[in-house]
């Protein structure tokens, strides 16, 4: 198994998360009952993986992680730090509880075993990236990544030359691989030649760097989305499992309410298959609690399932710390929930999941 570069996203999270189902399977066929805990939720998410609850909890973080041929890639961790050293944006559609600094991010990573980190722009501090650019200042481009937000028309008016260096170029060597666009909080509903126009311009701006355009939208949009990304000539990555409007369900299974969600219904999922075969666009598994109320994920996994049929090779787990409007989430059960979907679809499937597919969408190996 090669390497992960100089030591980039090198780290325990998939490797145990793997052995640790190995040991289920080996316990099964010998005819034993594994022993797992009832998960509670946490208090404290930055204890998730010391808390009993988690299946996970009794392998040792290593502070500098070796190679074990299985490690897992970290994505879409948002860093708040008070509002006196960063203001939030005059625009800002909700206030954080309380600060999620960068302490506390590698916090959450030290006790994960994460050691590396892919930070994205939080959309309460709008088109002011200071808080992230610092973050990756502090943090190098070795051990982080970086998605920023900008307005495509202006960007050379509000952040002008460094040194001779356009701003993307000099953000570029911090670490920053993405442009992150909110399409879901915008004041107004954008039709379709409008939303190419902007993805466009976007596209023209980052094609150059091989950066990322990572969309924040609603699955209604992937009709339209389908006919404009191919035209792109740069990767597209969808937040959220592209963010579909689940119908209502009940929290039992055996409930009449509750019969199975055939995904294909969906508004726009099928538009979004055919997006993942085309093969450009990746998709974030991710931040179930804002999709469903479902503690068994029956809907999330219907959905799951079909997209690693259609596109294993572009589904990058998401831990979405630290859970903005959902803080103290427990991800446990939903990780254990994707290994499980990884075990059904393809041996390689977790792999692919939680590390390679991830080096690939963050270009990892360039460094």
């Amino acid at each position: 198994m090669r390497s992960v570069c100089h030591g980039l996203f090198l780290n325990r999270l998939t490797w145990d998360i793997l052995k640790h189902r190995d040991h289920l399977r080996r316990t099964k066929a010998s005819g034993l009952q594994p022993f797992v805990r009832e998960p509670n939720r946490l208090d404290n998410y930055t204890d998730f993986m010391a808390c009993r609850s988690s299946p996970l909890a009794h392998f040792e973080f290593n502070p500098e992680p070796e190679n074990h041929g299985q490690q897992s890639s970290p994505d879409h961790i948002h860093v708040v730090e008070e509002p006196s050293r960063y203001p939030l944006s005059t625009t800002a559609d909700y206030q954080p509880s309380k600060p999620h600094t960068l302490s506390d991010a590698l916090a959450f990573t030290r006790t994960t075993g994460i050691h590396n980190v892919v930070l994205i722009q939080p959309s309460i501090y709008g088109y002011d990236n200071s808080c992230l650019l610092d973050s990756l200042r502090q943090l190098g481009p070795r051990r982080a990544r970086g998605v920023v937000c900008f307005d495509a028309a202006t960007i050379d008016e509000e952040t002008g030359q460094h040194g001779g260096d356009s701003v993307l170029s000099t953000w570029h060597q911090l670490g920053v691989r993405g442009v992150r666009l909110n399409l879901v909080s915008v004041p107004q509903e954008l039709d379709a030649g409008e939303l190419a126009r902007m993805l466009h311009e976007y596209a023209d701006l980052i094609r150059d760097y091989g950066w990322v355009l990572e969309l924040y939208t609603r699955m209604e949009t992937m009709p339209d989305l389908a006919t404009i990304v191919p035209s792109l000539g740069v990767k597209v990555c969808l937040d959220h499992i592209a963010n579909p409007k689940l119908p209502p369900r009940s929290s039992s299974p055996s409930s009449p309410s509750s019969s199975p969600l055939n995904p294909y219904d969906l508004v726009g999922f099928p538009a979004l298959i055919s997006l993942l075969e085309k093969g450009s666009t990746y998709v974030k598994i991710s931040g179930p609690y804002r999709l469903s109320a479902d503690p068994q994920f029956h809907d999330v996994g219907a959905m799951v399932r079909e997209l690693m049929r259609a596109g294993r090779e572009r589904l990058v787990f998401a831990t979405d710390w630290p859970h903005t409007r959902f803080e103290g989430v427990d991800i446990a059960p939903f990780t254990e929930a994707c290994l499980g979907w990884c075990a059904e679809a393809d041996p390689d499937m977790a792999e692919r999941l939680f590390r390679r597919n991830a080096e690939e969408l963050w270009d990892v190996t360039a460094l």
